[in-house]
């Protein structure tokens, strides 16, 4: 509409009608690949919940900012978290499970005691203990085994100690690497944001120039026109890389650390 009414006041040329129309179609022809992936990110969460494609009655074409997590640059997770991974909480129980099998094997080792015999109430006026014995039952011919057994357990529970600390180690790895892509992934939607201002703010003034006819013609506000919708694909681009990160870091974190809201940083 801009350029039909330069064009009508003369101050854009045939050309510049042109280059809008092809500006206008270049968009067009995008279009249909963003609407297939949405259909394909739908049906794809579809079969991830357990649910027939098209059945989940999320519309992933509506309008609106994206949901992404606020607050998140440069920031740290306490240790303490990595225990609510599946992977580290089963090598924690496992090692808990090899020790406590150490003290079973320990205590087969020493003496149980014994207390046999039968008791009676003396209503003849007789003895109340029949019978009673009371000792210890002691392990002496078995003893080579059981601390074979010790020591086999000791073993286990060094081997369990070592999964565990290899499992702690790889979650440690995960959760630096998540911590770095969010920080790295935060900061690019940064740049992104103040650079689609500055197209923006370019874009105001070129509009400006040309309505007073300064020097600057229509194909310049074509120009910057694209940069801006080049910035706000950019800054979409980032944004969900922002959403992507905070996704594998909560994975790499075995739950969530965070609330994601809507808006950014």
């Amino acid at each position: 509409a801009d350029i039909e009414t330069q064009l009508a006041a003369g101050v854009a040329t045939a050309l510049d009608r042109v280059r809008a129309q092809s500006l206008v179609a270049e968009t067009e022809a995008e279009l249909p690949g963003i609407e297939a992936s949405a259909v394909r990110s739908r049906n794809r969460i579809s079969t991830l919940v357990g649910v027939p494609a098209g059945a989940l009655g999320v519309d992933l074409g509506a309008s609106g900012r994206q949901p992404r997590p606020k607050g998140l640059s440069g920031f740290g997770v306490p240790a303490e978290l990595l225990r609510a991974r599946p992977d580290v909480a089963q090598a924690e129980r496992l090692y808990a499970a090899a020790v406590a099998a150490i003290d079973e094997a320990e205590a087969a080792r020493y003496p149980s005691l014994s207390l046999t015999g039968l008791i009676r109430a003396p209503l003849s006026g007789g003895d109340e203990v029949r019978g009673l014995e009371a000792g210890l039952v002691l392990p002496l011919f078995n003893q080579p085994a059981l601390a074979a057994e010790v020591d086999a357990a000791r073993a286990r529970a060094d081997q369990a100690y070592a999964q565990w600390r290899f499992a702690v180690l790889a979650a440690v790895e995960q959760v630096e690497s998540g911590l770095a892509g969010l920080d790295a992934a935060v900061r690019a939607a940064r740049a992104a944001d103040r650079a689609l201002k500055l197209d923006l703010e370019a874009l105001d003034l070129s509009r400006r120039l040309l309505e007073n006819r300064g020097n600057t013609t229509v194909l310049d506000l074509l120009d910057r026109e694209r940069a801006v919708a080049n910035s706000r694909s950019v800054l979409a681009g980032n944004q969900r890389e922002v959403a992507l990160e905070f996704v594998q870091l909560q994975s790499a974190l075995g739950g969530g650390i965070v609330a994601a809201g809507e808006g950014g940083d």
